[in-house]
């Protein structure tokens, strides 16, 4: 069996305009909804899409789509969703008045995570992360980005990268990975900034030969590496042929937004303190500006300017932050219904932040995003009560058909 017929859909939000438009100010027109009966094609070994028509096919497999309505699956292309422990008592520190930096130089924060996930072992790791990837799957995830940073030793970084290596490989999992050296996230107790940093780019050479990450990854920040310190880095992995992004603005703008956008970084990441130098070289970069409302909405602090973003002509995309001490709910269906209820984004904005503008923050928007011929055939089906209404489905709590039921 080699094609399937995904027949008699009611409609398809298709987001061909999201491309005709490089995922800048798009409208609902954008979201390309095409009304049914819409038949689509795919072929299941390739796990693409052969056509999209209202025209009937012949296929090895066909599948009754009567009253469903298809989008694009959804990316998530910012998460750390491979870790041990948990840090929930963190939150009601920062309710007593501790900040994030002093949580960490006190041992928590991701110094926490650091000897949880060390004492972890694999099985346990994969066994954990298969729970997460399993609710990610649920909510229309197709494609997710998996951060390292929470090795304390170059080592456990190696183990980290390695472990995300073999669940990639996994043919039970239904999501395709993307793996991130995260090299600079936290300073270990038993090190200090440079030795770590000068470390860090050491281990480039190791990752690239062996193929251990698509992109590499920085957090400048006041009270963890300095602005410099994520330039040499970062310029070390760009002449080792890596895609790099950054963990950009969170607490404190430290200029890391127009770092990026200078070194053609796939993503600048967070936000929430970015300048209006940044959206200007944003609004002319095809670095995408993502955007993490659940760390902002557990963090208790300002959201990222979305509006003022997307207006500047940037690019945006919108990823969960998947972690354990600041943003610990893997729904990506959570982060639409901040970004429409605290970000006030379109559902238009929305669907092209967790499709084509997520793809194309891992350097796949030729692959993902779309509902078009040659794009990867992981498609959503949703049973909704009005058939081209993008609100029901980004805040309903309503979930994408199991795969399950299709057959």
């Amino acid at each position: 069996m080699s094609r399937i017929l995904y027949k008699n859909l009611k409609g398809a939000f298709t987001g061909l305009g999201f491309e005709k438009k490089e995922g800048r100010k798009v409208s609902a027109e954008d979201a390309g909804f095409v009304k049914g009966p819409l038949h689509i094609l795919v072929d299941d070994v390739s796990k693409k899409i052969l056509s999209v028509s209202n025209e009937d096919s012949k296929a090895d497999k066909v599948v009754d789509c009567t009253g469903l309505v298809a989008t694009a699956g959804f990316v998530d292309s910012h998460t750390h969703t491979l870790f041990g422990g948990a840090r929930w008592n963190e939150f009601f520190l920062r309710w007593s008045g501790a900040d994030y930096a002093e949580i960490n130089a006190a041992g928590g924060g991701i110094r926490k995570t650091f000897s949880d996930t060390r004492a972890a072992s694999d099985s346990e790791l994969k066994k954990k992360f298969h729970v997460d990837l399993e609710a990610m799957r649920s909510d229309g995830v197709r494609l997710l980005e998996v951060k390292s940073g929470y090795g304390e030793s170059i080592e456990e970084e190696f183990r980290i990268l390695k472990l995300i290596q073999e669940l990639k490989k996994e043919s039970a999992i239904e999501i395709e990975l993307c793996s991130t050296f995260l090299g600079l996230h936290a300073i270990p107790k038993t090190t200090d900034e440079k030795t770590w940093t000068l470390l860090a780019i050491a281990a480039l050479e190791k990752i690239k030969n062996e193929n251990l990450a698509d992109f590499v990854d920085s957090f400048p920040e006041k009270g963890f590496f300095s602005l410099d310190s994520a330039k040499n880095f970062s310029k070390a992995a760009i002449a080792l042929g890596f895609k790099v992004k950054f963990h950009a603005d969170e607490m404190t703008h430290m200029g890391a937004s127009e770092l990026g956008a200078e070194l053609g970084a796939v993503s600048v990441d967070h936000l929430q303190k970015i300048s209006d130098r940044a959206l200007e070289l944003l609004s002319k970069s095809s670095t995408v500006a993502t955007l993490l409302p659940a760390t902002s909405f557990y963090l208790g602090i300002d959201y990222a300017p979305a509006r003022k973003i997307v207006d500047s002509g940037a690019r945006v995309a919108l990823a969960s932050d998947y972690n354990p001490g600041t943003a610990p709910n893997a729904s990506l269906l959570f982060t639409a219904m901040l970004a429409a209820s605290q970000m006030k984004l379109s559902p238009a904005e929305i669907l092209c932040g967790i499709t084509y503008n997520a793809a194309a923050a891992l350097a796949k928007s030729k692959e993902y995003g779309l509902i078009k011929e040659g794009y990867s055939s992981k498609i959503l089906l949703w049973d909704l009560s009005t058939e081209d209404h993008l609100e029901e489905i980004l805040l309903s709590g309503t979930r994408p058909i199991a795969l399950s039921t299709q057959a």
